[in-house]
């Protein structure tokens, strides 16, 4: 799969932007909006493409907050593993409006519904809401976190 992203639109309520997914991977699960890369597209542009496409909101890519990079593995189904960015964006304009693959819901933190989302979203994105340890990963990435690393074999870190 490409490189994919996610965006987590934020308002001045700090109530959080999730879209309901209708159709196609993750269908009737929760989550932000976004989608795979376009050739030559940079991941803050596909971020604001895919926030656009799926939502209605107009943003900039020099407003995104990157909070997270990951590398999902799907190892019964090699085709899905793939790297993501996600951010969060709080400088938007437009209207929330239903598409065809997302229906968008403002939630209180408090009324995310983790029950109806991936796994790990309810350990990663409550985290990305007190972010204290800020680690430069590259051009498209400031990851802020305040984490307990689990050390693992091989080099590897987990969260714990």
């Amino acid at each position: 799969m490409k490189p994919t992203t996610l965006v987590f639109p934020i308002d001045e309520q700090n109530r959080i932007l999730l879209g309901r997914k209708k159709r196609g991977f993750g269908a009737n699960k929760y989550n932000g909006f976004g989608g795979k890369l376009d050739d030559g597209e940079s991941f803050r542009e596909c971020a604001i493409r895919e926030l656009y496409e799926e939502s209605g909101l107009q943003g900039t890519p020099e407003d995104l907050e990157c909070v997270a990079a990951f590398d999902f593995q799907f190892p019964f189904d090699e085709s899905l593993t793939h790297v993501s960015y996600v951010y969060f964006l709080r400088a938007f304009t437009g209207n929330v409006e239903e598409t065809d693959e997302m229906e968008p819901h403002w939630l209180e933190p408090n009324q995310i519904p983790y029950g109806h989302m991936w796994d790990g979203d309810r350990r990663w994105l409550p985290m990305s809401w007190r972010a204290s340890i800020c680690i430069l990963m590259d051009d498209e990435c400031t990851i802020c976190y305040n984490l307990t690393l689990k050390s693992l074999s091989g080099g590897y870190w987990s969260i714990k």
